[in-house]
């Protein structure tokens, strides 16, 4: 009878990595991977699933890289599907089940907008935050952007390696900076 424990829980695992939470876990740690684990001594500071209120709001930011560039800031997506959505929309479309049935969200882009000008309102700062959406490959992606990259993972880890933007803090400064978007997390 013990035996059958295993199995039992194997089957729940499953059914959870199925559902919606699920899933949804699963795309964040595809991205957490690609984003990576702080690196102090080359000036990489990463902080994942930072909840903090912004005095007026609750605000969930997925990701963030300090650096000596400045702040990036990523939101992510696992939704499987054709996404369509242009930088200036404020609604994009999922299309399933072949196009049968669509889906409208909240425009990824305008959502990280939000986390930008919730995080330069509490941090009071004039360094430059740039943004990205990282959808994992559940999806196709029919998206128009110029100013925001809008990729897969490794297209997205490609991006910010070659970033070209010139350095506005020093290691220190990085360090402070990321120190200081750490006190804004909810307890």
């Amino acid at each position: 009878m013990y035996y059958l424990i295993p199995v039992f829980i194997v089957i729940a695992i499953a059914i959870f990595l199925v559902s919606s939470p699920g899933k949804g876990l699963t795309g964040e740690y595809v991205i957490k991977f690609f984003v990576g684990r702080s690196k102090p001594k080359k000036t990489k500071f990463v902080i994942s699933d930072l909840d903090f209120n912004d005095g007026t709001h609750d605000v969930h930011v997925d990701h963030i890289i300090i650096n000596t560039q400045g702040v990036h800031v990523i939101e992510t997506e696992n939704m499987k599907g054709i996404i369509y959505g242009k930088e200036s929309e404020t609604e994009w479309e999922q299309s399933l089940e072949h196009g049968k049935l669509m889906k409208k969200f909240y425009s990824p882009i305008k959502q990280n907008s939000g986390h930008i000008y919730s995080l330069k309102k509490k941090l009071n700062t004039t360094v430059p935050f740039f943004s990205y959406i990282v959808f994992t490959k559940r999806g196709s992606l029919a998206v128009k952007t110029v100013h925001v990259p809008v990729e897969y993972p490794f297209a997205f880890s490609q991006t910010i390696k070659n970033k070209k933007a010139h350095d506005v803090l020093n290691h220190d400064q990085a360090e402070e900076l990321y120190h200081a978007i750490l006190a804004l997390k909810k307890n």
